[in-house]
């Protein structure tokens, strides 16, 4: 890997990390039959959880987008086994989610990035744009200052 490259692959393994964002997408409520975005999906850490919830769904469809092409090679890669759930990659960024995903969805759901987003105001927009009637966004961060007590 060069060094301008760089992968989340080792702190997406965290438990700490599995365990927060398995309790986001639990909160949400997935259920068979919804089009659900993972927006900026790395290498699919949040895109698995989801599908777990979604075994046996074959209705579903699950899209992960990432602007970073690498992330979503590693993605599809460690998802190669996800079969009874349609899932699709994007790249694209995140600020351009309504010309990404042409189909409403359900839910979207975005997890440890939102700190990347300088203007969180037209994200939240496009996001409306891309969301059903009632539809649902869930995202969290762990990346502020004060988020990690000194001791971890």
């Amino acid at each position: 890997m060069a060094d301008d490259q760089f992968t989340f692959a080792k702190f997406s393994d965290n438990p700490f990390y599995r365990v927060q964002n398995a309790r986001l997408v639990d909160m949400v409520g997935i259920r068979s039959g919804q089009r659900i975005v993972d927006l900026a999906c790395g290498n699919g850490g949040v895109t698995r959880l989801i599908l777990e919830r979604l075994r046996g769904a074959r209705d579903s469809v699950v899209i992960g987008i990432d602007h970073s092409s690498e992330m979503l090679k590693q993605a599809m890669e460690e998802l190669n086994d996800a079969r009874n759930t349609a899932v699709h990659f994007v790249q694209s960024r995140v600020e351009h989610l309504s010309e990404s995903v042409k189909e409403s969805v359900d839910t979207v759901i975005f997890c440890n990035a939102i700190h990347y987003i300088p203007d969180k105001d037209i994200l939240l927009n496009e996001i409306s744009k891309t969301l059903k009637p009632g539809g649902k966004l869930a995202f969290n961060t762990s990346f502020f200052e004060g988020a990690h007590p000194p001791e971890t």
